[in-house]
């Protein structure tokens, strides 16, 4: 699943009109400001819609899951640079580890909502 996510991410930044919402992702990418290059995706519009579909009811779901979703596999940062970035009234203590804990339960939603 992580692989497919990754491929996600290079769609999205290839195809930010196809996006389902127009968040700040959709702004950053429709003005060249996504950090990381993308080198082409394997991944048909089709299952890169579905995705984009359950990131969207991530977002509805919880909003600090959904941004650490997005700045790992759209904007390609590291666990330790998302979490040097937070702000630490949002995360007191052990940013790295939550992140990490928040990474990976947004990732079995997504999972979720494609699988069910």
């Amino acid at each position: 699943m992580h692989e497919e996510l990754i491929e996600w991410g290079k769609w999205a930044r290839n195809n930010p009109d196809k996006l389902s919402y127009k968040s700040q992702w959709y702004e950053m990418i429709m003005r060249g400001n996504v950090p990381m290059p993308s080198k082409g995706y394997l991944m048909n519009d089709d299952r890169g819609l579905q995705i984009d579909e359950a990131v969207t009811k991530l977002a509805r779901y919880s909003l600090l899951q959904y941004q650490i979703f997005c700045f790992y596999y759209l904007c390609g940062m590291s666990e330790r640079t998302i979490a040097d970035k937070m702000d630490k009234r949002i995360i007191p203590r052990n940013r790295r580890n939550r992140v990490k804990q928040e990474l990976d339960k947004a990732g079995a939603f997504i999972a979720g909502c494609l699988t069910g």
